[in-house]
């Protein structure tokens, strides 16, 4: 605890919108950390409900800050406007709906000051459903040691194809993120962020359960894929946003690999690595998305919850299986 408070303050901003239900529990968890250099900055997004009265009362406390809007913005506008109220060394964004363990800061300041090659770090997580029981554990990808590997490639590759969902709420060098775009009006800007930071250093997993996720019917994962009006009201999204994604993260993660101070031959090997990976996550997450809209259209018509896109993918992973196996009995 003693390095982790050497390292000085970090900021934690909390971009809300109509979340009464689960934003005390969200505050409470950074009120209880161990380590209390903290300032926690809460940017409502034109709540409808009381949520602003609920933060409002944690004002109090002179290192709690809330920032209100008579408007909603979008989703994407609130996460950058959080930022925008950074002046610590360290930054990290978390849901108005996630939860930290006691020792989450504690563990990811101790590693970024035993570690100075690092540009963030962040923790395993456990997720819960809307009444807090546990689910489960939230994995990101299947191989977190690759984000810390020398080459930027084999980071990038990870960061891309991992979900983002785990590491983009870890904790980083303010200016580092500065660097970034943050995140940005398209669909999966948060995977592009991803890919830009992997290139621009090492991020470390610290294997402990020290985050805990929250999924829920009104959460963004769900609101995502409910209709495109609610999706473009919620997240502040164009309505032309369904569109070959990939196309979109290729061109803006091609532009951001200048971006990086990397040598030629890494450049080349991370566009390399852009192009080869988003050939087929193009496809792939285009026909899931088109199948989740089509599920929810068809449960809604039906009164069955169907769940097409879930049949795919469980499809894909078994085929995938067999082919490894076959290749495995190949001479």
């Amino acid at each position: 605890m003693s390095e982790a408070a050497q390292l000085g303050q970090v900021t934690i901003g909390m971009p809300v919108y109509n979340a009464s239900r689960y934003v005390t529990e969200a505050i409470d968890s950074v009120f209880a950390q161990t380590v209390t250099d903290w300032r926690l900055v809460i940017c409502d997004n034109g709540s409808t409900d009381d949520t602003v009265e609920v933060v409002k009362r944690y004002e109090s406390d002179p290192r709690v800050s809330v920032v209100t809007s008579d408007t909603n913005r979008g989703l994407v506008y609130n996460f950058r406007r959080a930022f925008t109220e950074a002046d610590t060394a360290f930054y990290m964004w978390l849901s108005d709906d996630d939860l930290l363990h006691p020792t989450y800061l504690e563990r990811c300041l101790e590693r970024l000051g035993q570690q100075r090659e690092l540009i963030g770090v962040y923790t395993e997580a456990s997720e819960i459903d809307q009444d807090g029981a546990q689910t489960g554990s939230f994995v990101d990808g299947p191989h977190p040691e690759h984000r810390i590997d020398a080459n930027p490639a084999v980071r990038l590759r990870e960061a891309i194809t991992a979900e983002p969902a785990l590491s983009f709420f870890g904790v980083y060098h303010t200016e580092t993120l500065r660097r970034t775009d943050q995140l940005a009006p398209y669909v999966g800007s948060d995977r592009t962020l991803a890919g830009h930071l992997a290139m621009l250093g090492p991020i470390l997993q610290v294997p402990e359960e020290l985050f805990v996720r929250r999924t829920h019917p009104s959460s963004y994962s769900h609101a995502e894929f409910s209709n495109r009006r609610k999706f473009t009201s919620y997240s502040g999204f164009s309505p032309q946003w369904y569109r070959p994604i990939g196309v979109e993260r290729i061109y803006r993660l091609a532009g951001l690999v200048h971006r990086s101070d990397l040598s030629i031959g890494d450049a080349l090997r991370c566009h390399r690595v852009i192009f080869t990976t988003f050939a087929w996550l193009t496809v792939k997450t285009q026909l899931i998305m088109s199948l989740r809209f089509t599920s929810h259209w068809v449960s809604r018509a039906t009164g069955r919850d169907v769940q097409l896109h879930r049949l795919l993918v469980a499809g894909a992973k078994r085929a995938g299986k067999v082919a490894r196996l076959s290749g495995a009995k190949s001479p």
